[in-house]
């Protein structure tokens, strides 16, 4: 294993951060891709049985941004530090190297650590880790009520005419 900390793919990232309560009660943080969120939450409260609440979107920022522009995320209604974990894992029977990317609270970086490397340690040849300081940023507390189909509105801008193709028998 090689872990070094420099950048790493530094850029915004938009998450979702949840509450996570296992079966016994006991409540965790976490900050989930936004893009995998419904994904993730069908499957660790299917197959692991935890119970998935209070989803808030956020944008992770890397923290050489959040100083250059603190002024503007000062007024922030929720900032955390989060480190952005890019694990890439080298299997030699595939030739293979896939990259695994956790957005990990602060205080929770070195348990987190050491749990995914223990078990990419089990799936690959080579590990390497790579670590990004940043913050987890959103404008309100509380996630926005869902809007049902029929609230949202289709404005059709005026002058626009349906182009319509001639078929010819």
């Amino acid at each position: 294993m090689t872990d070094s900390i420099k950048p790493h793919n530094l850029h915004r990232q938009t998450l979702v951060r949840t509450e996570v309560v296992n079966p016994s009660g006991e409540a965790s943080q976490r900050y989930i891709d936004r893009q995998v969120f419904t994904l993730w939450k069908h499957y660790v409260e299917h197959r692991h049985g935890l119970r998935v609440k209070a989803p808030l979107s956020c944008v992770w920022v890397p923290a050489d941004e959040v100083r250059r522009q603190d002024r503007l995320f000062a007024a922030a209604a929720h900032r955390c530090s989060v480190q952005k974990l890019c694990f890439e894992c080298y299997d030699a029977k595939s030739g293979i190297t896939e990259e695994k990317t956790r957005f990990v609270p602060e205080e929770d970086v070195d348990a987190m650590v050491d749990r995914l490397m223990q078990h990419l340690s089990r799936n690959c040849d080579f590990t390497t880790l790579t670590m990004a300081s940043g913050e987890a940023i959103a404008t309100h507390t509380t996630a926005p009520p869902a809007k049902t189909h029929s609230e949202f509105s289709w404005s059709i801008p005026r002058g626009f005419a349906p182009v319509r193709s001639a078929m010819r028998s």
